[in-house]
């Protein structure tokens, strides 16, 4: 893009980069998918809009971004690069899935530099979708606790920060035969 505000009318289908440079992109409530690299050095403003990564071979999400929601699904295995000297955040929702034997995988631009890749105060776990990641140098640390279970085909490979992978939550508790008053042992 060039200087000034480009606000979207409809939905954008990019099969190559979107590459805003200077000025700045206001996605309103349109989607835009992205078939190539998404590069924001200059500024989005992400409305109630989702930004789809849909590429056929891997993807890197570059500058610093406030998405509403972002996705990125796949049924071959590849990768998302994150910049990891920008910040991507979701205040809506994130969903990042790869399916058995394909993993998405989750990568800094730099090996042994996490990127930042946050899901803000004001959205929830419920906002999040993920499955058959396999994650490493992600820094989630300014966001909430990402969670992405071995019963979700989530792997950690490393370095990442303020991710619960590989494991699943224990409930603890009590659990009764009938209303409150028998305890099973």
């Amino acid at each position: 893009t060039g200087s000034g505000t480009y606000t979207l009318g409809s939905a954008l289908d990019i099969n190559g980069n979107l590459n805003i440079a200077s000025g700045l992109l206001d996605a309103s409530s349109y989607s835009a998918t992205v078939g190539g690299n998404f590069i924001n050095y200059g500024g989005f403003t992400k409305g109630t809009s989702t930004v789809t990564l849909d590429g056929t071979g891997n993807q890197t999400v570059s500058g610093s971004t406030i998405f509403h929601a972002l996705t990125a699904t796949t049924s071959a295995a590849r990768t998302i690069f994150f910049d990891y000297s920008g910040r991507q955040s979701a205040s809506g929702s994130l969903t990042l899935r790869g399916v058995a034997g394909n993993r998405l995988s989750i990568r800094s631009t730099r090996t042994g530099s996490g990127s930042r890749i946050d899901l803000d105060a004001d959205a929830t776990q419920l906002s999040t979708d993920f499955a058959y990641l396999d994650i490493q140098d992600s820094d989630a640390g300014s966001g909430q606790t990402l969670v992405c279970t071995v019963f979700e085909g989530c792997r950690d490979t490393g370095n990442n920060i303020n991710w619960t992978i590989g494991s699943y939550y224990t409930i603890a508790g009590s659990v009764y035969t009938d209303e409150g008053t028998t305890g099973i042992s």
